[in-house]
């Protein structure tokens, strides 16, 4: 890996074990903080937040440029982490906390550039970790706050569980998960046969927000003589699902689905 290339999900990890941490010994003395993060410290007036504020700033700092794509790109090790928890049992730890933190300093992006990140993302871990060893939050799924503000990836990673758990065989690239063809393929027949036992119905289709496991079914090309021979509308009847939605009820055979008649929508279970 290139001296300023961003780092795999394991080398992310690596560092955020092994770099320094500068305010771990004094985190309870407020003028070293302020002195160790280049603040006044003779002034008398000492704030917690003041340091935590410029930890945040030396973050952004850290990248000259590419802001945008940085977020991007640990927002995508945010979820990769997130997807192991759920799908492998991996403990959440510093390297999830470090992740949001990342996310969240190098914001705002507007006006920036949408360029390749250009800095010193070892600086910007460092920094992260530090600001979370004043900063402590609870990154545990068991907390609301992770549920609410990771809700969306939370349900993916659960309803690719339950359809591994199905039979059904999945396949990982950072920060995405998807279901390989042929069990593609044969959860589409499943849902075809499902939709077909609700004729003058049409299946709840408020699901895009699961796109992360529809995705090789919107990338197939159907313009092409080589197209998947199965219809458009197939697939649209595949997105029109939610995975959770389908996950949890297509089995049992007595389970219901989410169907409804023109605009409202119900569920029963």
């Amino acid at each position: 890996m290139e001296e300023n290339e961003l780092p795999d999900l394991a080398s992310f990890r690596r560092e955020v074990a092994m770099c320094p941490n500068g305010v771990k010994s004094i985190h309870n003395d407020l003028k070293a903080l302020h002195r160790y993060v280049g603040l006044p410290s003779d002034t008398g007036s000492f704030r917690r937040r003041d340091v935590e504020a410029c930890l945040l700033e030396g973050i952004a700092a850290s990248f000259q440029a590419g802001h945008r794509q940085a977020v991007q790109y640990f927002g995508s090790l945010r979820r990769e982490i997130l997807y192991a928890h759920v799908l492998d049992g991996t403990p959440l730890g510093a390297d999830f906390a470090v992740a949001c933190i990342l996310v969240d300093a190098l914001r705002p992006t507007q006006g920036r550039p949408n360029v390749a990140p250009d800095g010193d993302w070892r600086l910007a871990v460092q920094r992260a970790v530090e600001y979370e060893t004043l900063h402590i939050e609870d990154y545990s799924t068991h907390t609301s706050h992770v549920q609410t503000r990771f809700r969306r990836d939370l349900e993916v990673a659960r309803a690719a569980l339950r359809l591994r758990d199905r039979g059904y065989m999945l396949r990982r690239e950072p920060g995405k998960i998807f279901l390989e063809p042929a069990d593609e393929d044969r959860l589409v027949d499943r849902l075809q046969r499902i939709v077909a036992l609700f004729p003058g119905f049409r299946v709840l289709r408020n699901c895009s927000r699961f796109s992360p496991l529809c995705t090789t079914a919107d990338r197939r090309d159907t313009t092409t003589e080589d197209a998947h021979p199965r219809s458009e509308k197939a697939f649209r009847r595949f997105r029109s699902i939610s995975c959770c939605s389908c996950a949890r009820n297509m089995l049992p055979e007595k389970s219901h689905i989410a169907v409804t008649r023109g605009r409202g929508a119900s569920s029963s279970h």
